[in-house]
């Protein structure tokens, strides 16, 4: 096998018959996507359990507490069940093949793959950050009503 063309994300060559998919990285030179060594797929950021089934679990959740425990007490809960959901999904985030779910190198992502793995990654820690800070407002606010309510029935008519 003669190399036709040279891959355009890492230099390897491609062989007459192999089309213009990369052996070495994956990558689709036709369509301008990579693909899977192994199964031909398309790879794509991969969250593992999935944040919209782990937020809508959250979200069902915490409108439960809601109504058993109030806005602010419920509200907190909730907001803290989104930021963990938050925090795995990012722990578990990566490239991987969505037919066989092999989790493709790092060495092989172009920069621009590498950036929006980045840019997602601080969307979820953003994210995870701002419902934890969210978590904590309202349980402090519900501790200063709390104890607004008891200075107020120390003190007497």
């Amino acid at each position: 096998m003669e190399p036709a063309d040279n891959c355009p994300k890492c230099g390897a060559p491609y062989g007459k018959g192999a089309g213009q998919v990369c052996a070495r990285c994956g990558w689709d030179g036709q369509i301008g996507m990579r693909k899977c060594t192994k199964c031909q797929a398309a790879v794509v950021i991969h969250e593992r359990p999935g944040y919209g089934p782990m937020g809508g679990l959250a979200g069902l959740t915490g409108f439960l507490f809601w109504f058993f425990f109030g806005p602010l007490l419920g509200g907190a809960i909730a907001s803290l069940s989104g930021a963990v959901c938050g925090l795995l999904t990012l722990i578990t985030l990566r490239y991987a093949c969505s037919g066989c779910n092999q989790k493709v190198e790092p060495r092989h992502l172009d920069a621009d793959e590498k950036d929006a793995f980045r840019k997602r990654r601080l969307a979820y820690l953003l994210g995870s950050a701002g419902l934890g800070v969210l978590a904590v407002a309202l349980v402090a606010v519900r501790i200063g009503l709390f104890v607004h309510r008891m200075n107020s029935l120390s003190s007497g008519p």
